[in-house]
């Protein structure tokens, strides 16, 4: 049992009862009941409220945002700048974390010298003159000058003057229709000129085509990479390693 009351109860002289002030009209009617436990589920689902309120709150007060009794209409306007903040961030270093390998892939063949020594050539085909496969470990020793853009007849020469006995020398394009001319001199009947037409051996090295670049490759018998060098002009400056490719 409850007791009922409104928000208009008065005494018989109009005045308060018991003395208390009366209770707003617009609270309708109010039963107190007689056992406390009635109201135990509201007074949770209260809780559970002003927990919830406290903790929006507080997030509202961390993002700068209205934690006054009007802040039940946001203006989402500094949240919505910081998402598109940190998006724009999360792009920026996934776009760069992207790009940097490749960018040091693609110049550092080119201006170094080393090639990644010591790695073994994969087991590539060529493709000869008459378009027949050419097995590139069948060529070993090898010198192999990258003629991609070039006439090259100087430095077919010079390297078929300087290269050791039983070295073979490959002039070798990606271009069938783009090798280069031979040299007329007698020096340099022994070069084959051949074509890798998928550039797997380029690829394999980390070697992007260069303007007025020839580069060239020293590779041993056994298969290893000795060298790579940026030009034929440079191989004045290992002469030992080119005089021991026969011997690896």
């Amino acid at each position: 049992m409850g007791t009922a009351g409104n928000g208009d109860a008065r005494s018989d002289n109009d005045g308060p009862p018991g003395g208390l002030p009366g209770l707003p009209p617009e609270w309708g009617t109010i039963i107190v009941p007689d056992d406390a436990s009635a109201l135990a589920t509201d007074a949770a689902r209260l809780r559970t409220e002003l927990r919830r309120q406290a903790r929006r709150t507080a997030w509202r007060r961390r993002l700068g945002l209205a934690t006054g009794p009007d802040s039940g209409n946001p203006r989402p306007v500094r949240l919505a700048l910081l998402i598109i903040s940190v998006a724009v961030l999360v792009t920026l270093t996934s776009f760069i974390a992207a790009i940097r390998p490749s960018r040091q892939d693609s110049e550092a063949a080119p201006a170094g010298d080393s090639g990644n020594p010591g790695r073994q050539l994969p087991a590539l085909d060529l493709i000869g003159e008459e378009g027949a496969p050419v097995p590139l470990r069948g060529l070993l020793p090898a010198l192999i000058v990258f003629t991609d853009d070039c006439v090259c007849t100087t430095e077919l020469n010079l390297v078929s003057r300087i290269v050791p006995p039983g070295v073979t020398v490959v002039a070798l394009t990606s271009d069938r229709s783009a090798q280069p001319e031979r040299p007329p001199q007698s020096p340099a009947a022994g070069t084959r000129f051949l074509t890798d037409p998928a550039t797997g051996l380029r690829t394999f090295l980390r070697l992007s085509p260069a303007p007025a670049s020839v580069p060239v490759l020293l590779a041993a018998r056994s298969g290893t990479v000795v060298r790579v060098l940026p030009a034929v002009g440079d191989l004045a400056d290992h002469p030992a390693e080119l005089a021991h490719l026969g011997d690896r």
